[in-house]
């Protein structure tokens, strides 16, 4: 009853299954208590304190955690550089990818969260450079395809981030799309910007499947998100009220999360922009750019589905 790996591993139970922060927390408190010097003790604390909005607490417990390991990628990568993002503190991020890159001069996640890092802070041309030291072909649910496709995506090259898109995910349109939900919604929405008019509706009409098996189905609430994702689906497909009801409803989900919530809400703005709702999408910009893990620099300035909204002086 008294060990330390019983309390870590309930608290990550409690954190990634019943997703019960609080209580989460208090295991990783007894967890640390009894494993001072365990720094996967303080980098999940850390964690799991981004999403109770315990920010100078996360931030704390991360330094913590990458002085008592300061070799540990999954520390440096994970919490450190998240984590900084999370708050646009890109130098910080920055920082902690060159210790990263010298624990391993070649790692690709350290490429790709550099690659990421710039294009939060606004700079597509230094992110470029990083991108193109990645993989050119992912599987749809590797955590490195995010970086290369939204250089493509905000880069505003339609067919390419189309077809890199579409080779990264399953080619049997029956297969849930699952882990894949931001991949197929990016070829979507490129396959329509790009004029593909009919690809487009296919793979919205799959990502909804995907959600919604039948009519009545619940989109599920978890770290994927899924709603946003259906909301992005129904406006592709011009479902104006399904869109705003299921961006609402996945703002409405993660209430208490103070990580996924300014996500949603970020999203909740881009759906808004895409059905024609300007005000509402405009209004809700400035607040978003406060928010941790809110609206980046750079969302605000390449993301496309602002495009709608950008002949606006107030953007």
């Amino acid at each position: 009853p008294e060990l330390g790996e019983a309390f870590l591993a309930r608290g990550c139970y409690r954190y990634r299954v019943l997703r019960d922060y609080a209580a989460a927390l208090e295991d990783f408190k007894a967890a640390q208590q009894r494993l001072p010097n365990d720094a996967e003790a303080l980098n999940t604390r850390a964690a799991v304190e981004r999403r109770l909005g315990l920010w100078d607490d996360a931030v704390a417990h991360a330094q913590a955690a990458a002085a008592l390991d300061p070799r540990n990628m999954q520390v440096l990568l994970t919490n450190a550089v998240e984590l900084y993002n999370y708050l646009g503190r890109y130098d910080d991020s920055r920082r902690a990818l060159d210790r990263a890159l010298e624990v391993q001069p070649d790692s690709v996640s350290a490429y790709s969260a550099r690659a990421t890092v710039e294009q939060l802070d606004g700079r597509l041309d230094a992110a470029a450079p990083w991108v193109a030291r990645l993989p050119q072909h992912y599987a749809a649910e590797d955590y490195f395809i995010e970086a290369p496709l939204t250089q493509l995506w905000w880069e505003r090259r339609w067919d390419q981030a189309a077809a890199f898109a579409q080779d990264a995910l399953p080619a049997d349109a029956a297969v849930p799309l699952d882990n894949s939900l931001w991949v197929a919604t990016i070829l979507g929405l490129s396959q329509q910007r790009a004029g593909h008019a009919a690809e487009a509706r296919a793979t919205f009409s799959r990502i909804v499947r995907s959600i919604k098996p039948t009519p009545d189905s619940v989109a599920r609430v978890d770290e994927s998100r899924t709603s946003e994702y259906l909301a992005f689906a129904y406006a592709g497909l011009g479902d104006k009220h399904a869109a705003l009801d299921a961006a609402a409803q996945a703002v409405a989900a993660y209430r208490d999360d103070a990580l996924s919530r300014p996500e949603a809400e970020v999203a909740q703005a881009e759906v808004q922009a895409l059905v024609g709702e300007r005000e509402a999408a405009i209004a809700a910009l400035p607040r978003l750019l406060q928010l941790p893990a809110g609206l980046s620099l750079g969302e605000l300035r390449y993301e496309p589905t602002f495009d709608a909204i950008r002949d606006d002086p107030r953007v």
